[in-house]
């Protein structure tokens, strides 16, 4: 039997519809075996494809919609697709004999994934990336204002727009056309998405919750340069920029990094100053279990009784928490976060960093505290190392905190510090949920000793992605960190796992960042809603404090998170419930979870 699929939507010259299901015959819901519907060409946007169906065999699919890139029409990349956590299912009709049957399903608009409006519970989504590279210019004022011009004060020289062109290195055998450049403008209560840059750019503004993004998607990063143009918004720029700059592939190493380059005048081409810019680079992740068929990450069922999540599995037990308590098993641990499941924890919540030796070890700083064997005057010898520094064999043998208990039936190893992800996915049951704290150096203001080079955040996020598509199975899982340039790595990279952006907002425990998202509740919120990211994860003092917080996050559509020591109190829990807060993280599951 034959079966005709027939949908409305309306398409650019560059975009296309096509189609993915659960057959051999629609790809296996696997993007690179989609089937691409027909157009006429007349504009009525009536698109359809004619397949072979097994009789009496019901159908699940998803239409897409892909746009070319780079000039290239033979490749595309995913640019929306039917999100909905229930695909459309096509019923063959009952009876011998038919041989065609039309399934016509109406009218569709990828209109609200491509214009990047943040919707609850969509069923249309912007693509993850399926081949190509996000490269990523970032201007903003978290250290400095990121211009300096030698023969101008710093009040006439912040007084300055920018405008940001793409081209690609020229090459013999291929000539490239110009990739599109978008932009978008962050702000402490908005996100602005700039469809045409002006022709003197855009002011790069003072203000340190302002951040100005120019952003690309590319098969050729390695081909990619920008020309950036520095005008004044003060004076006439009748006769073209003050000067410009040029940023080429050899000054982008890595994933991200902050490059400062030479400004050169326009009329003389001789040195008036320099500009920093940060950049970063999203590649695509690949895995044979990445398909279509659980799209996971912007969902999340609102009707569900706020999660309870157990901190580091059963709490903290290296230090003391504001009510002056402590976990009696070792945190971070097989032990406790098996433990945090039985006692009826929803999600156990633990950190994830990165051994030398490239594999994911759970522990949560990322300097590790140890003892020596010797004493000297009567005083317990400690050192303190990078976690990173060390491999995923010697960490375990690092004596860290007071010697654990013995549990009876519980082996040793699982007492252990820094055990590894893949043991984690092993021995805690598949039921329970993991809410992953992804860790990353986060410079801050006052250079701390959490400010040191790390591991290629590309190859960070793909093993940990890696490790979730090779062994979470149909387990609930949610990704988190206070990096946002992780978060938006984790999210672009797949379509199933949502991700959260981890903030402290304003307050006296924590450092000020150089990222100014994290400055301000509000300015994470644009941040998570420009990302589409599903929420964020907010310090709960701060909620408890002034509850206008939790409804204006609320509000903002984001699915909310809270975390910090003011929640291992079972008051300060029902409170942030009854507030909306869709899943508390806390210590001690077993005493402070109220009954069902």
């Amino acid at each position: 039997m034959k079966v005709k699929f027939v949908i409305r939507a309306l398409a650019t010259r560059k975009q296309s519809i096509w189609i993915v299901g659960d057959c051999p015959q629609l790809g296996n819901w696997k993007f690179s075996n989609r089937i691409p519907l027909h157009s006429d060409g007349s504009g009525d946007g009536i698109w359809w494809c004619l397949v072979s169906s097994e009789t009496g065999k019901t159908v699940h699919y998803r239409y897409l919609m892909c746009e070319e890139l780079d000039g290239d029409k033979s490749v595309s990349v995913l640019r929306a697709w039917e999100s909905g956590i229930e695909p459309r299912v096509f019923h063959p009709p009952d009876g011998p004999g038919i041989l065609e049957v039309t399934q016509d399903d109406g009218t569709l608009n990828f209109d609200v994934a491509v214009s990047q409006v943040c919707v609850e519970n969509a069923t249309i989504d912007k693509g993850h990336l399926t081949g190509q590279t996000v490269v990523r210019l970032c201007f903003h004022n978290g250290l400095s204002y990121p211009i300096k011009l030698w023969a101008m004060g710093d009040e006439e020289m912040q007084q300055m727009s920018v405008k940001v062109m793409a081209n690609y290195i020229s090459a013999k055998d291929q000539v490239l056309p110009p990739p599109t450049v978008v932009v978008k403008v962050l702000s402490r209560s908005d996100c602005k998405f700039v469809d045409k840059q002006p022709p003197n750019g855009l002011s790069l503004g003072c203000r340190e919750d302002e951040m100005l993004f120019f952003e690309t998607e590319t098969f050729h990063s390695d081909r990619l340069m920008f020309k950036i143009l520095l005008f004044s918004t003060e004076k006439s720029n009748s006769n073209g920029p003050l000067g410009f700059s040029w940023l080429v592939p050899e000054q982008m190493k890595g994933s991200s990094g902050v490059v400062t380059v030479p400004l050169l005048g326009s009329s003389s081409a001789e040195p008036i100053g320099s500009m920093s810019v940060d950049f970063l680079k999203i590649m695509s992740f690949h895995h044979t279990n990445l398909d279509l068929s659980q799209p996971n990450r912007r969902y999340w069922n609102r009707h569900q009784k706020p999660l309870d999540i157990g901190h580091r599995g059963m709490g903290m037990s290296l230090s003391l928490d504001k009510f002056n308590k402590i976990s009696t098993i070792p945190e971070n641990t097989i032990h406790s976060l098996v433990s945090a499941g039985e006692h009826g924890a929803d999600y156990i919540e633990f950190d994830v960093q990165l051994s030398c030796d490239k594999s994911l070890v759970v522990f949560h700083d990322l300097m590790v505290t140890f003892r020596l064997m010797g004493r000297e005057n009567d005083e317990l010898e400690t050192l303190k190392l990078k976690v990173k520094d060390l491999t995923s064999e010697q960490l375990p043998k690092l004596k860290v905190g007071p010697d654990p208990v013995a549990v009876e039936g519980v082996p040793s190893k699982h007492l252990q510090f820094f055990p590894k992800l893949v043991e984690v996915f092993q021995m805690v049951p598949e039921h329970v949920g993991f809410y992953l704290d992804i860790k990353y150096t986060e410079p801050d203001l006052e250079d701390s000793e959490s400010d040191f080079p790390y591991f290629d955040r590309n190859e960070y996020a793909d093993l940990i992605l890696d490790t979730l598509f090779s062994h979470a199975g149909s387990r609930p899982i949610v990704l988190a960190s206070f990096d946002a340039d992780m978060c938006t790595m984790l999210h672009l990279k797949q379509p199933r796992y949502s991700v959260l952006y981890l903030t402290c907002g304003v307050n006296d425990m924590w450092p000020v960042y150089r990222n100014v998202c994290q400055r301000t509740f509000d300015s994470s919120i644009a941040f998570a809603k420009s990302e589409q990211l599903l929420g964020i994860s907010a310090l709960s003092s701060l909620l408890l404090t002034d509850p206008s917080e939790s409804k204006k996050i609320l509000d903002s559509g984001l699915i909310l998170f809270a975390w910090g020591d003011d929640n291992n109190e079972a008051g300060n829990i029902a409170k942030l419930k009854d507030a909306g807060v869709h899943a508390v993280v806390y210590d001690r599951i077993a005493e402070l979870k109220a009954p069902v």
